[in-house]
């Protein structure tokens, strides 16, 4: 029995320090000695739901829970389970079997506002606002509620976000509702104050330059827009094969199949920008197959592209001491299926990002009006509700080919029409640690 805990113990430690495979192993480890361990089964669960595989965590917290009905933090995690996997209704009732079990903990009120928040607006302004009746000092609470507020009365939703950012000062997803706020509301001067300080404090930040290339878009400065988003920045290759292949059609052939066949593809979720496809996260984690030689040509293609970059010590991207050793990576597959597209987004974990493809339908190997299934950057989140017209570069995707730009640049997928898969595999150069 000792050991069995102390095995626990260390998967719990393993997982808090994101060393999930390790993780993993030890759970597995205490459920191959007490099958019915039930903070093994629910610890195990998690990590599938944070892998982005919910179809095999929804499984073993639910079994969890049936060992151990008095846990209300096992409720509230296969409540986030069901969320992903779209199924509201029950998701809810879990959370309020949480609420049941803890009515003093916040953060299980908070998560039924965030459930209710495209269900039913003025059920969730309640639950945020009986998290924070509960505890004044909730941050999430009051970012919920910011977020609710912001088409309903976007003045409270100001005072929701400023009282955030009271108690969490560095707070990345609340300087970006301030920012999203300030520009709906046409006053882009006030998200570019908040950009510019937020750039004097952290000199490099990728969110903080997407905030102030926005407002200075909206406020028309051109000439300032046009040095932070710099297309000439954005650069695509067609890679060399690696030596253990023929040639890169079989390469990109070996991937294709890894990634159709690989056990973490799970249909795309609304937490993520894919609409209408598949999507493997951590890619470059566990059994990579060809995958690894792929990660090793994005490196070699990294280091090139870091080298082509123009001398501008003053630019905050430019700037930035970029790893040139022991680079650092965060990989996802993506599979687009017929009218699959990507939505504008940018990447706040990163410092460059980029896309490689693996194959693509032969629509979007056509020099069509539509530019359909090109990356296409510029243009940012519609919440902006921007005035002004976005200077726009679009990439035509082409097997073999490898697009590297700065993780701050805005861009999305064009929806296309085929019965063709369009397969690709994103990626994050993340800053030394």
């Amino acid at each position: 029995m000792k050991e069995l805990q102390v095995l626990l113990q260390q998967a719990i430690t393993l997982h808090m320090n994101k060393q999930y495979q390790d993780a993993g192993r030890r759970y597995r480890k205490v459920l191959s000695q007490a099958p019915d361990h039930s903070e093994a089964l629910h610890g195990l669960g998690v990590l599938f739901h944070q892998a982005g595989n919910d179809q095999k965590a929804l499984p073993l917290i639910y079994k969890a829970i049936q060992i151990d009905p008095n846990k209300a933090h096992y409720y509230s995690n296969i409540a986030s389970v069901l969320r992903k996997l779209e199924r509201y209704d029950d998701a809810l009732k879990a959370n309020d079997m949480a609420i049941q079990l803890d009515s003093k903990t916040p953060l299980y009120r908070v998560n039924q506002g965030l459930l209710l928040h495209n269900m039913d607006k003025e059920k969730a302004i309640l639950m945020f606002e009986a998290a924070i009746k509960i505890d004044h000092s909730c941050y999430e609470a009051y970012q919920g509620l910011g977020d609710v507020l912001m088409e309903i009365d976007p003045e409270k939703a100001l005072a929701c976000f400023n009282q955030a950012i009271a108690l969490k000062p560095d707070s990345i997803p609340t300087r970006n509702k301030l920012c999203i706020l300030y520009i709906a509301l046409g006053s882009p001067d006030q998200a570019l104050e908040i950009s510019s300080n937020w750039l004097e404090e952290s000199p490099h930040n990728i969110s903080a330059i997407n905030q102030k290339a926005v407002a200075l878009s909206e406020l028309n400065k051109k000439d300032e827009m046009s040095y932070l988003v710099n297309y000439d920045l954005c650069k695509d290759y067609i890679i060399d094969c690696p030596s253990q292949f023929e040639n890169r059609e079989a390469f990109n052939a070996a991937i294709r199949e890894h990634i159709l066949h690989h056990l973490m593809l799970t249909d795309c979720v609304a937490s993520h920008a894919t609409e209408y496809g598949k999507r493997i996260d951590q890619v470059f984690l566990g059994d990579k197959g060809p995958v690894a030689q792929l990660e090793e040509v994005i490196k070699k293609q990294y280091k090139k592209y870091i080298n082509e970059l123009p001398n501008d010590e003053k630019h905050p991207f430019l700037g930035i001491s970029f790893p040139m050793e022991n680079i650092s990576m965060h990989g996802w597959a993506v599979l687009l299926e017929n009218q699959g597209y990507e939505e504008p987004h940018y990447h706040p974990d990163g410092l460059v990002s980029g896309v490689y493809y693996v194959d693509i339908p032969s629509i979007v190997a056509e020099e069509t009006k539509e530019h359909q299934g090109w990356i296409e950057f510029g243009l940012p989140d519609p919440a902006y509700k921007i005035k002004q017209k976005s200077a726009i570069k679009s990439v035509q995707p082409a097997p073999g080919k490898i697009v590297l730009f700065p993780s701050y640049f805005w861009h999305r997928t064009i929806p296309f029409e085929s019965n063709q898969s369009r397969i690709c595999i994103a990626f994050d150069i993340l800053a030394s640690q």
